[in-house]
């Protein structure tokens, strides 16, 4: 009886001071566990933030040089500041709206800018500028014009005279009323064609239309070898997403229905680079932007702007992605968010490559 007494003595449960350890041991662990779910959560959740911002900025940096690359392109003319050679001739009517203002001579209208003042744009954007009243007004508006797409080829039959229609394989993807050039190298025309151009393959250029041309004769009869392009005003501007609460890149083409590009475009902040030395005979021409200036500054001549400097604030799509306020320099100005969100500004510097070649 004494012998099995001691067994059960030895085989009693555990004490109250050895459950307490164990309670104790869990709850570390379950702890320490729960740390490490939360700050692998958390960094997960920083990278695709991160994620999101570079995906961002570098698409919108994409788009927006694509275009400043094709601007004052109007054919296979290059150095296009010899304006004393007849070789540009825009025949659509004169003080046409903002969508087919492509000016009387290749530098007229072809780069323009509006500066966002916080307030407004500086100079003030033009009536019929299709601007949303939500727009970004502390972000910049940029408008860049020239050709967009494949050219078509001039084919048989070919104009005998220079009110005759041009010739060009269907399927071209022209329009009624869109902007067209014509070049041979030697001599480009604008012209807004009309008809069926798509699927007739002829390209009618009368004195009719909306603006119209002034009248239905190009600057020359075009032969075998010329090219015809569809040109494009593509304005760029900052306003609400569509979708969420974030800004976006927007983008209105001609008199097409604007469009949003990237989504958690913040600022956008746009320079010239002029050189002063380009004259009408380009026997100064040094093809190096003398300064940057805004779209504001007093004395700028856009028609000597050879490269664009533009600047992106990026930020991440969510709130709640760093620990502090994130202090970020922008156009030279530092700033603290009042967000928890992360921003990266993005910068390029693009020449205009057919006012350089």
């Amino acid at each position: 009886m004494k012998i099995y007494s001691s067994i059960l003595y030895r085989q009693k449960g555990l004490s109250i001071v050895e459950l307490m350890i164990a309670l104790t041991l869990g709850m570390i662990i379950t702890v320490v566990a729960g740390s490490i779910f939360a700050s692998g959560s958390k960094g997960y959740f920083v990278q695709q933030e991160q994620s999101q911002i570079q995906e961002s900025g570098r698409t919108a940096v994409d788009v927006l040089s694509r275009a400043v690359r094709t601007t004052s392109d109007f054919g296979c003319r290059s150095d296009w500041t010899v304006t004393k050679i007849a070789g540009f001739v825009n025949r659509i009517n004169t003080s046409p709206p903002y969508a087919y203002n492509y000016g009387t001579n290749p530098l007229d209208a072809q780069v323009v800018g509006y500066d966002g003042t916080g307030s407004g744009w500086s100079p003030n954007i033009p009536s019929d500028l299709p601007i949303p009243s939500n727009a970004d007004k502390n972000s910049d508006i940029v408008t860049l014009r020239g050709v967009t797409g494949s050219p078509a080829v001039v084919i048989a039959p070919f104009m005998t005279a220079a009110t005759d229609a041009v010739t060009v394989n269907t399927g071209n993807g022209f329009a009624a009323n869109d902007a067209l050039v014509i070049s041979d190298c030697m001599i480009s025309t604008i012209f807004q064609v009309s008809g069926t151009p798509d699927t007739t393959g002829t390209l009618v250029h009368a004195a009719a239309g909306s603006p119209g041309n002034v009248n239905n004769t190009l600057a020359k009869v075009y032969a075998s070898g010329a090219e015809v392009y569809k040109l494009a005003s593509t304005t760029f501007y900052v306003a609400p997403s569509q979708f969420s609460s974030n800004p976006s890149l927007w983008r209105i083409v001609g008199t097409n229905a604007a469009e949003e590009l990237v989504e958690n475009v913040e600022r956008l902040k746009v320079y010239y680079g002029m050189d002063p030395t380009v004259g009408t005979d380009n026997t100064k021409r040094d093809y190096s932007p003398n300064t940057y200036v805004p779209a504001n500054a007093t004395g700028i001549d856009m028609s000597k702007v050879i490269s664009i400097r533009f600047s992106m604030l990026i930020r991440s799509p969510n709130d709640n992605v760093t620990k502090a306020y994130q202090t970020y320099t922008f156009d030279g100005t530092a700033t603290t968010a009042t967000d928890y969100r992360l921003r990266t500004v993005f910068s390029s510097t693009i020449s205009l490559r057919n006012r350089v070649l």
